[in-house]
This record gives structure tokens, C-alpha cells and sequence, in this order.
């Protein structure tokens, strides 16, 4: 049996319901509407009609397009913005790598705020650190952006951690200030990065690349320099005319600043 045939008006509203559901199949694919443009299968209405299949892929195309201009902006927008590719790094720069964070539960490694009085780390809460990092000695160096010339050290994975002074002097330190961060920077290196060839400021720290050296400096005006190397590091202290030079295998080796400059051209 045939069904009858539909009255005009019923014609009307099924013309009217069909334009709906193309409508929300538009603004479900983000397309927009357009008179004189054509239906393709699945219920998208394809700009100026034609092939639905290379229209397809052209609207695929764009908006690959607009999520790779979005990545690129988010990258501008990153600290590590800027960076050359690590086949394009040496010395230094190719060696060292950095991470940053800011002190508190999740880098001091504990599940409450509050944490045992008289801990230092209590008047450091909130503030940015920096890891630094050197991937094939294990040397790793920690910087506060409120120190002004002080900073961490470990010569190599699991040695003492040494506090060296504004002045130069190194004495033993009880812990890192965020050892969960530099545990990160040892076992998740793909989070880390390293520093971009235009340098970059981190609180009082900057960070400069020159040459095949990565040259630290602070602004509290303590007169020492960090020159980290491919493999170690040198503290210059222009004031006091000495320098220590940092190696994995040996003890911190204090010399004159001539001595270490030298060391540094050669390097």
C-alpha cells in the first residue's frame, strides 16, 4: 500500500525541519551557513558546493592549520620560548638543562603547607626556583630568585649537597630547598629544556649563553660570576681576585681568577 501523498502544508514543515537539522549540524562543525552552498553526506552543508570529499579534507586542512598557529602562539608565550634547536647547541649549552618551579608542598616534597619550625624553607614559600642541571655529569645547581648570590650544588647524583656563599665560601647543606623538583629534572628529562640562545632572567638570576658557556650572574651586586662549562663549573670572584672551579670526580679547587680565566678560554 502507498502512503498519501503529503498535503502542501505538511511539505512546508518537513522543509522547515530538514533546514533545522542542517542548521545544528553547522554549529555542531562549526560551520558557516551559506546560500547557495551545497549538502554533502553526513548532513554538512559544504561552502559552494562541488566535491564533498576535497571539501572535506579542505575544512581538515584549516583547522590542522589554526591548532598548529595556536601551538606556536602558546610556545611564544612559554619561558623556553625562543630556543634553537638542541642540534644547534655546544659546549654548555648543549650539556646543561634547566627547570622551574616555585617552593612549596610540591617541590619540597611534603603533603601539608606548614612544615617543622625553624625550617628555612618557611620564608621561602611561594617563591620561583630554577634547577639547573647538567645532562651527562649529573651536576645540578639550585637557584632561589630571591637569593642575592647564593645557591645550591650538588657535584654529581647522591653526593653532598653544598651551599656556596655570595663570597664564594662552600660549606655542607642539610638538603635541597625543592628536591622534588630536582628529582624531576633527573628522572623526567623531557620536562626540562634548555636555555634559549637569547638568555633569560629568572628573579635576581640571568642567564646568558656565550660562547660555548652558559654565564650565571646576579643582581645583588656580590661580584661573583657562575661560568658553567660541558662539564663543570667555575665561581669568578672579580672582588677577591679567586675563583672556584667545580669538577664531578674532585673536590672544589680554589685558584686565582687569571688561572681560571684562562681555564675558561680553553674550555
Amino acid at each position: 500500500l502507498r502512503s498519501a501523498p503529503l498535503s502542501h502544508r505538511d511539505q512546508k514543515k518537513m522543509r522547515r525541519y530538514t533546514v533545522v537539522v542542517v542548521a545544528v549540524a553547522l554549529c555542531v562543525w562549526g560551520l558557516p551557513p551559506s546560500s547557495g552552498s551545497a549538502v554533502a553526506p553526513m548532513g554538512l552543508r559544504l561552502r559552494g558546493g562541488g566535491d564533498a570529499v576535497a571539501q572535506m579534507a579542505a575544512i581538515r586542512a584549516e583547522r590542522a592549520k589554526k591548532y598548529e598557529a595556536e601551538k606556536q602562539a602558546e610556545a611564544k608565550a612559554s619561558p623556553t620560548a625562543g630556543a634553537a634547536t638542541e642540534e644547534s647547541f655546544e659546549g654548555a649549552g648543549k650539556a646543561w638543562c634547566f627547570l622551574q618551579g616555585k617552593v612549596g608542598p610540591a617541590t619540597v616534597g611534603t603533603k601539608k603547607m606548614d612544615m617543622p619550625q625553624g625550617d628555612a624553607r618557611n620564608f621561602y614559600l611561594g617563591v620561583g626556583v630554577t634547577v639547573l642541571r647538567n645532562r651527562g655529569t649529573g651536576m645540578t645547581v639550585e637557584l632561589l630568585d630571591d637569593s642575592r648570590g647564593w645557591f645550591h650544588l650538588s657535584a654529581v647524583d647522591g653526593a653532598q649537597v653544598q651551599l656556596v656563599s655570595e663570597r664564594g665560601d662552600v660549606t655542607p647543606s642539610m638538603r635541597w630547598y625543592t628536591p622534588s623538583l630536582v628529582e624531576e629534572a633527573k628522572d623526567h628529562p623531557l620536562k626540562t629544556a634548555s636555555v634559549k640562545s637569547a638568555g633569560m632572567r629568572s628573579g635576581n638570576w640571568k642567564f646568558a649563553v656565550e660562547g660555548r658557556r652558559l654565564v650565571v650572574t646576579n643582581d645583588g651586586g656580590s661580584g661573583c660570576k657562575v661560568q658553567l662549562t660541558e662539564e663543570g663549573m667555575f665561581v669568578l670572584n672579580e672582588h677577591l681576585g679567586e675563583a672556584l672551579h667545580f669538577q664531578v670526580a674532585n673536590e672544589p679547587e680554589r685558584m686565582p681568577l687569571a688561572e681560571a680565566q684562562e681555564l675558561l678560554v680553553a674550555a
